[in-house]
């Protein structure tokens, strides 16, 4: 397939596992409050070993997250991004995410992902 330069400003990258990597920074207690206020559904029932620590929260909290986001819409996927991001912007992680986001043509300005 030839390249073409047309729409060079716009990623066609799905900058979901960066936004992930910098949840997943967070402490535990955070991760369902962000997710949740995304609108996607997950199942946030843990065992007792799952619910030990930190770690294992988030260790139980990741293939759920993840099976629930690849289940989205394409449309639907980029909304999550859009406000699991502008959560991470508020709570100072704006910095983060735009070191590794700038890597695959997308930025954060003003708590806002912008490609």
């Amino acid at each position: 397939m030839p390249y073409n330069d047309k729409d060079d400003s716009k990623s066609d990258l799905d900058p979901w596992r960066i936004i992930s990597a910098c949840l997943f920074e967070l402490d535990s207690y955070e991760i369902p409050a962000i997710i949740d206020r995304s609108g996607m559904n997950v199942d946030w029932t843990l065992t007792d070993r799952d619910n030990f620590s930190h770690t294992y929260r988030k260790n139980a909290y990741r293939p759920r997250i993840n099976q629930a986001y690849n289940a989205l819409t394409r449309a639907d996927k980029l909304r999550v991004s859009f406000i699991v991001c502008e959560q991470l912007a508020h709570r100072g992680r704006e910095k983060d995410l735009n070191v590794a986001l700038d890597r695959i043509g997308w930025r954060v300005e003003n708590g806002k992902l912008i490609p």
